[in-house]
Protein backbone atom coordinates (compact mmCIF):
# COMPACT_ATOMS: atom_id res chain seq x y z
CA UNK A 1 0.00 0.00 0.00
CA UNK A 2 2.93 2.26 1.16
CA UNK A 3 4.91 1.53 -1.89
CA UNK A 4 1.47 2.11 -4.18
CA UNK A 5 1.39 5.63 -2.63
CA UNK A 6 4.71 6.23 -3.30
CA UNK A 7 4.83 5.29 -7.00
CA UNK A 8 2.28 7.50 -7.30
CA UNK A 9 3.35 10.46 -6.15
CA UNK A 10 6.17 9.89 -8.34
CA UNK A 11 4.21 10.58 -11.23
CA UNK A 12 2.60 13.03 -10.29
CA UNK A 13 5.73 14.91 -9.56
CA UNK A 14 7.20 13.66 -13.07
CA UNK A 15 4.01 14.64 -14.36
CA UNK A 16 4.21 18.17 -12.67
CA UNK A 17 7.73 18.88 -14.43
CA UNK A 18 6.44 18.12 -17.48
CA UNK A 19 3.77 20.63 -17.07
CA UNK A 20 6.66 23.50 -16.00
CA UNK A 21 8.94 22.24 -19.03
CA UNK A 22 5.77 22.83 -21.88
CA UNK A 23 4.99 26.20 -19.90
CA UNK A 24 8.37 27.54 -20.52
CA UNK A 25 8.53 26.60 -23.85
CA UNK A 26 5.47 28.45 -24.85
CA UNK A 27 5.92 31.06 -27.55
CA UNK A 28 4.56 34.82 -27.00
CA UNK A 29 4.06 36.85 -29.38
CA UNK A 30 4.74 40.76 -28.73
CA UNK A 31 1.15 41.31 -28.83
CA UNK A 32 -0.39 38.52 -26.42
CA UNK A 33 2.66 39.67 -24.02
CA UNK A 34 1.71 42.98 -23.80
CA UNK A 35 -2.10 42.30 -23.06
CA UNK A 36 -4.43 43.08 -20.67
CA UNK A 37 -3.76 39.80 -18.54
CA UNK A 38 -1.14 39.03 -20.49
CA UNK A 39 1.58 38.65 -17.60
CA UNK A 40 3.79 41.03 -18.53
CA UNK A 41 6.27 40.99 -21.73
CA UNK A 42 8.84 38.55 -22.21
CA UNK A 43 10.25 40.29 -25.66
CA UNK A 44 13.16 43.38 -25.22
CA UNK A 45 11.26 46.79 -25.78
CA UNK A 46 12.30 48.22 -29.11
CA UNK A 47 16.13 49.05 -28.97
CA UNK A 48 16.97 47.78 -25.61
CA UNK A 49 19.13 44.67 -25.66
CA UNK A 50 22.62 44.35 -24.13
CA UNK A 51 22.83 47.92 -23.78
CA UNK A 52 26.15 49.44 -21.63
CA UNK A 53 25.55 50.47 -18.28
CA UNK A 54 25.41 54.41 -18.45
CA UNK A 55 27.24 55.57 -15.27
CA UNK A 56 27.85 58.84 -16.77
CA UNK A 57 27.53 61.66 -14.40
CA UNK A 58 25.50 64.18 -15.86
CA UNK A 59 24.90 66.67 -12.79
CA UNK A 60 28.26 68.23 -13.59
CA UNK A 61 29.40 70.20 -16.53
CA UNK A 62 32.64 68.26 -16.40
CA UNK A 63 30.50 65.12 -16.80
CA UNK A 64 28.08 66.43 -18.99
CA UNK A 65 30.76 67.41 -21.20
CA UNK A 66 32.35 64.14 -21.25
CA UNK A 67 29.06 62.41 -21.86
CA UNK A 68 28.82 64.86 -24.87
CA UNK A 69 31.91 64.31 -26.31
CA UNK A 70 31.68 60.64 -26.99
CA UNK A 71 28.42 60.81 -28.88
CA UNK A 72 28.54 59.76 -32.39
CA UNK A 73 28.00 61.33 -35.44
CA UNK A 74 25.39 59.35 -36.54
CA UNK A 75 23.50 59.85 -33.08
CA UNK A 76 24.48 63.44 -32.04
CA UNK A 77 24.04 66.57 -33.50
CA UNK A 78 25.34 70.32 -32.42
CA UNK A 79 22.97 73.12 -33.29
CA UNK A 80 24.55 76.18 -32.51
CA UNK A 81 22.17 79.25 -31.61
CA UNK A 82 24.50 82.33 -30.13
CA UNK A 83 27.71 82.94 -30.94
CA UNK A 84 29.83 84.19 -28.32
CA UNK A 85 32.75 86.20 -28.62
CA UNK A 86 35.00 86.69 -31.53
CA UNK A 87 36.65 83.46 -33.50
CA UNK A 88 40.35 82.96 -32.69
CA UNK A 89 42.40 82.09 -35.28
CA UNK A 90 45.48 79.61 -35.23
CA UNK A 91 48.93 78.99 -37.50
CA UNK A 92 47.90 79.45 -41.44
CA UNK A 93 49.53 76.84 -43.72
CA UNK A 94 50.33 78.02 -47.75
CA UNK A 95 48.26 76.44 -50.11
CA UNK A 96 49.61 76.13 -53.81
CA UNK A 97 52.49 78.37 -55.13
CA UNK A 98 52.57 82.65 -54.32
CA UNK A 99 51.99 84.65 -57.65
CA UNK A 100 53.43 87.81 -59.28
CA UNK A 101 52.03 90.64 -60.64
CA UNK A 102 54.91 91.68 -62.75
CA UNK A 103 52.56 93.68 -65.25
CA UNK A 104 51.68 97.43 -64.65
CA UNK A 105 47.78 96.67 -64.18
CA UNK A 106 46.10 95.03 -61.38
CA UNK A 107 45.34 91.38 -61.99
CA UNK A 108 42.78 89.00 -60.36
CA UNK A 109 44.14 85.88 -58.46
CA UNK A 110 41.43 82.49 -58.52
CA UNK A 111 41.79 79.72 -55.56
CA UNK A 112 42.39 76.81 -57.81
CA UNK A 113 43.22 74.21 -55.42
CA UNK A 114 42.50 71.04 -56.31
CA UNK A 115 40.56 69.32 -53.30
CA UNK A 116 36.82 71.36 -53.13
CA UNK A 117 36.85 73.52 -50.20
CA UNK A 118 32.91 74.40 -49.40
CA UNK A 119 31.97 77.54 -47.02
CA UNK A 120 32.81 76.93 -43.76
CA UNK A 121 34.17 73.61 -44.07
CA UNK A 122 33.89 72.14 -39.82
CA UNK A 123 36.98 70.16 -39.16
CA UNK A 124 36.82 70.03 -35.50
CA UNK A 125 34.10 70.03 -32.21
CA UNK A 126 35.16 70.22 -28.61
CA UNK A 127 33.15 71.18 -25.27
CA UNK A 128 34.99 72.12 -22.44
CA UNK A 129 38.41 70.91 -23.79
CA UNK A 130 36.81 67.19 -24.59
CA UNK A 131 37.35 66.32 -28.75
CA UNK A 132 33.42 65.40 -30.05
CA UNK A 133 32.67 63.80 -32.56
CA UNK A 134 29.06 65.09 -33.61
CA UNK A 135 27.32 66.66 -36.41
CA UNK A 136 27.47 70.54 -36.70
CA UNK A 137 24.07 72.16 -38.30
CA UNK A 138 25.52 73.80 -41.01
CA UNK A 139 22.60 76.53 -41.42
CA UNK A 140 23.01 78.28 -38.89
CA UNK A 141 26.50 77.93 -38.96
CA UNK A 142 27.59 79.46 -42.43
CA UNK A 143 25.15 82.63 -41.31
CA UNK A 144 27.77 83.43 -38.04
CA UNK A 145 31.36 82.44 -39.36
CA UNK A 146 33.95 84.00 -41.26
CA UNK A 147 33.45 83.72 -45.18
CA UNK A 148 36.22 82.37 -47.52
CA UNK A 149 38.04 84.40 -49.75
CA UNK A 150 38.51 82.34 -53.18
CA UNK A 151 39.66 85.32 -55.07
CA UNK A 152 42.45 87.52 -54.78
CA UNK A 153 43.75 91.16 -56.24
CA UNK A 154 47.38 91.94 -56.96
CA UNK A 155 48.02 95.18 -57.60
CA UNK A 156 51.43 96.31 -59.80
CA UNK A 157 54.84 94.51 -58.92
CA UNK A 158 53.06 93.09 -55.70
CA UNK A 159 53.13 88.95 -55.16
CA UNK A 160 50.15 86.93 -53.34
CA UNK A 161 48.89 83.50 -52.02
CA UNK A 162 46.11 81.37 -50.43
CA UNK A 163 46.51 80.27 -47.37
CA UNK A 164 44.35 77.74 -45.31
CA UNK A 165 43.59 78.36 -41.62
CA UNK A 166 41.90 77.01 -38.71
CA UNK A 167 39.69 79.18 -37.20
CA UNK A 168 37.74 78.25 -33.90
CA UNK A 169 34.27 79.73 -32.75
CA UNK A 170 32.86 79.41 -29.48
CA UNK A 171 28.84 79.46 -29.43
CA UNK A 172 26.46 78.43 -27.70
CA UNK A 173 23.46 75.80 -28.83
CA UNK A 174 21.41 72.55 -28.25
CA UNK A 175 23.21 69.16 -28.44
CA UNK A 176 20.04 66.82 -30.02
CA UNK A 177 20.33 62.76 -29.26
CA UNK A 178 18.82 60.85 -31.11
CA UNK A 179 16.32 57.79 -30.03
CA UNK A 180 16.59 54.38 -31.60
CA UNK A 181 16.03 54.13 -35.37
CA UNK A 182 12.34 53.88 -36.03
CA UNK A 183 13.37 51.50 -39.02
CA UNK A 184 15.00 49.16 -36.56
CA UNK A 185 13.30 49.26 -33.74
CA UNK A 186 15.15 45.90 -32.25
CA UNK A 187 18.50 46.82 -33.61
CA UNK A 188 20.85 47.39 -31.06
CA UNK A 189 21.03 50.47 -29.09
CA UNK A 190 23.96 52.33 -26.95
CA UNK A 191 24.06 54.20 -24.26
CA UNK A 192 22.67 57.81 -25.98
CA UNK A 193 19.77 56.06 -28.10
CA UNK A 194 18.81 53.82 -25.43
CA UNK A 195 17.88 57.13 -23.46
CA UNK A 196 15.44 57.97 -26.34
CA UNK A 197 15.79 61.30 -28.03
CA UNK A 198 17.00 64.23 -25.13
CA UNK A 199 18.44 67.29 -25.76
CA UNK A 200 20.48 69.46 -23.72
CA UNK A 201 20.52 72.76 -24.03
CA UNK A 202 22.85 76.36 -23.58
CA UNK A 203 25.48 74.03 -23.98
CA UNK A 204 28.96 75.92 -24.83
CA UNK A 205 31.25 74.11 -27.77
CA UNK A 206 34.01 75.04 -29.62
CA UNK A 207 33.55 74.57 -33.85
CA UNK A 208 36.86 74.84 -35.76
CA UNK A 209 36.72 75.07 -39.12
CA UNK A 210 39.09 75.82 -41.97
CA UNK A 211 38.77 79.32 -43.57
CA UNK A 212 40.85 79.73 -47.06
CA UNK A 213 41.90 83.24 -47.52
CA UNK A 214 44.32 85.64 -49.74
CA UNK A 215 47.28 87.41 -48.66
CA UNK A 216 49.53 89.93 -50.54
CA UNK A 217 52.34 91.88 -50.16
CA UNK A 218 54.45 94.38 -52.54
CA UNK A 219 57.26 92.74 -53.72
CA UNK A 220 61.08 94.03 -52.71
CA UNK A 221 63.42 95.68 -55.84
CA UNK A 222 65.29 92.68 -55.29
CA UNK A 223 62.46 90.46 -55.75
CA UNK A 224 60.66 92.10 -58.85
CA UNK A 225 64.07 91.66 -60.50
CA UNK A 226 64.64 88.31 -59.33
CA UNK A 227 60.79 87.23 -60.48
CA UNK A 228 59.85 89.79 -63.43
CA UNK A 229 63.30 89.92 -64.97
CA UNK A 230 63.37 93.28 -64.62
CA UNK A 231 64.31 96.94 -62.68
CA UNK A 232 60.67 98.15 -62.64
CA UNK A 233 57.27 98.96 -64.00
CA UNK A 234 57.38 99.08 -68.48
Amino acid sequence: MNSGIRNWRVKAAAVGSATVVAALCLTITPAQADSVGGGGSLMPKPGVGVVPQDTDDLSTPEGLAKYLSGCPGDTCTFVPVEKIGEPSYGTATRVGTPSQNCSTETATQKFEEAETIGETTTVGLSIAGFGATAKVDQSWFKQNTVSNALTGTLASHQTGWFESVPVTQKAKGTWKIAGVSETNPFGTANKYTAGGPREFNDVESDVTYKLIRFQSKDMTADEVKNLCGKDGPV
